[in-house]
């Protein structure tokens, strides 16, 4: 589904817009053109939003979440400004 509010290529779910693209980018740049478009990195609020935006990455596809983990807390925080528990993986 798409939504005229969309950029150009984006997908439309739960009242928000998915756009993946394909051209490597650090956390930063990614970051940076997701700000320009009028957006931010994704937040991944639940299973069922995990599950679509897996399925607008190609096969072998990596993709930048709006996801930093906080300084000696189990705690990361989303570019939403919002937390979640997270277990390090070493």
């Amino acid at each position: 589904m798409y939504s005229a509010e969309c950029p150009n290529g984006a997908s439309f779910y739960n009242g928000q817009c998915y756009l993946y693209q394909s051209t490597p980018k650090t956390a930063s740049a990614a970051s940076g053109e997701c700000s320009t478009l009028g957006g931010r990195l994704a937040h991944i609020p639940d299973v069922y939003t995990n599950v679509y935006t897996a399925g607008l990455l190609p096969e072998d596809g990596q993709a930048w979440f709006g996801l930093t983990a906080e300084q000696s807390k189990a705690l990361a925080r989303f570019d939403s400004g919002l937390f979640t528990e997270y277990k390090k993986k070493c």
